[in-house]
Formats: C-alpha cells, structure tokens, sequence
C-alpha cells in the first residue's frame, strides 16, 4: 500500500487534534477544588463518590454529575445546583482556557482539504462533549463526517431543554455529516472502522488512519487492513493530570486488564508522527 492511494483520511479526536487529559485535568480540578471548598468534604471522599458516577454511566465526563453526587445534596436538585453554581462556572472557565487544538492542526486540515481528501473523525467519546468542541474549534463544515458514540442517559426526558441557554441548534453540528457508531463499541473492533469506511463510501485501501494510542487507534487500523499512523505526540500517559483521571476514571477493574492485556501485542505503526500533526503532510501521498 503506497501513501499515493490515500483519497480519505481518518481521525482520532481526543489526544490526536487537542489535548484532552489537560483540558479534562484543568476544568475536573477546578470543579473538584470548589465542591471540596463549598462543602468541606474531604477529597479523597469525593474522588470515590465520584467514580462510582464515572463508572456507572461509562464516561468520565458525565455531564450531571452535580446533581448525581448524593453525598452534597442539600435538599431539591435545583437548590443543590444553585449552591455549586460557582463549581460549573470555574470548570466552564478552565474548559475554555484549556480547549485549543494543537499547533498547526488547522492549517494541516485546511492544506489536506483544499488537496481534495475526505476528512473524517472519530472518537469514541459521547456526543454531546465532542459536539461541543468540535464547533468550538471550527470544525463544522471543513471535516466532512464525524462519528460519535451515543451518549449516556438523561435524568429525564425534557432535562436538557430545561438546563440548556440557546437555540437546540447550538448543540447540534450543522455541515458535517454527523453519524453514530452506536453504544459501549470501543477500539481495537476493526468492525467500528471497517463501518467507517464503507458509510463514507472508500475503501480500506484508499484510507489512512490517525490516533494517539499505539494499542488502540493503531492496532485497530491494521486489524483492519488500513495504514495506520501513531500520532506519538498525544500519548497521554505521564501527562500532568493523568494521575487524578485515573483516581475518578470510569475505568473498571476489567477495562484496566483488557488494557494491560492489549499492551502484549505487537503492534507496528506504517508511520510515526513524533512531534506534531503537521507531520502528517510529510507522509507520501498526502
């Protein structure tokens, strides 16, 4: 397979086009800070109630976690938010200083657009999140699919029209096809990318795949029969941070054996990106 093929390309979204263990670690400690001030809980206590959230809902962004933490209720849920109110406003406030994408992204996705190549994301990350910064970085419109995972459940049928400040179609992507790949599908499946491939009508072949983890996003793409390239730069193990996600992850005993059990594996990228995603346009083809 020679890089002369590639009509598609295929990213990775969290740790491969921003740094999503900073964003999370900056906008999390913020929040987790303020509920330790407000309520004098220790830490540690709140660490424990708050995985046991994360791991009931598989995510560990829930966005209603708040109104979820039993152990700082302080009567009605509404009243419970209103006294936290400063809790959200310093995550919100971190999450906006911390989501950037990384050096040279956008221009590198402008230059492989105007080349003519499709331009698709994936995450596996719920949608509302991705939705969110996938605006906020100005993606709409110059990515041409994004594939998402389903979110988590909603306290009820109407919360987010009761929680949300704007027009539904804020939260909603506009230009870019937006598809899901269902519920609870994680990487390595090369079923997930294969479904990738043939939604957006190329070939395995034709298509070039781009993630930051070597275990996941790479081995995926070759049990696939897709060039697979390591975006080395996004490992996010040893980062500032990584340490307290792992404390609240929604990570399980048996997520954190699959994970030792695929670092067994053999895996070999097609191509290393080592300092950066403009690297990408290096690689024969693109």
């Amino acid at each position: 397979m020679s890089g002369s093929d590639f009509r598609t390309v295929i990213l990775d979204f969290d740790n491969t086009l921003y740094d999503w263990v900073a964003q999370w670690y900056y906008s999390f400690s913020a929040m987790l800070g303020e509920i330790h001030r407000i309520s004098g809980i220790p830490l540690d206590v709140l660490k424990e109630q708050i995985r046991a959230i994360h791991q009931k809902h598989h995510t560990s962004e829930y966005a209603f976690l708040i109104e979820h933490l039993d152990i700082i209720r302080d009567g009605s849920v509404e009243a419970t938010i209103a006294k936290y109110r400063p809790a959200i406003e310093k995550f919100r406030e971190a999450r906006t200083k911390h989501l950037v994408l990384y050096p040279g992204v956008m221009d590198t996705l402008i230059n492989l657009r105007s080349s003519g190549k499709t331009l698709v994301v994936f995450t596996e990350s719920q949608t509302f999140y991705t939705v969110m910064r996938f605006k906020h970085f100005g993606l709409d419109g110059l990515i041409d699919f994004l594939f998402t995972s389903d979110d988590h459940e909603t306290p009820d049928n109407n919360y987010l029209e009761k929680i949300r400040s704007r027009p539904s179609e804020y939260y909603e992507i506009q230009n870019t096809k937006h598809r899901s790949v269902g519920k609870g599908r994680l990487k390595p499946d090369p079923a997930i990318l294969r479904q990738i491939i043939d939604e957006v009508g190329s070939t395995q072949r034709n298509s070039v795949y781009v993630g930051d983890s070597l275990y996941k996003d790479v081995l995926m793409a070759k049990e696939a029969r897709v060039f697979g390239v390591w975006a080395q730069y996004g490992e996010a193990r040893g980062q500032p941070g990584y340490d307290l996600l792992r404390e609240v992850s929604h990570w399980t005993d048996e997520d954190v054996e699959r994970d030792r059990s695929l670092k067994k594996r053999d895996v070999k990228a097609n191509a290393i990106l080592k300092t950066g995603f403009p690297e990408l346009l290096g690689l024969n083809g693109l």
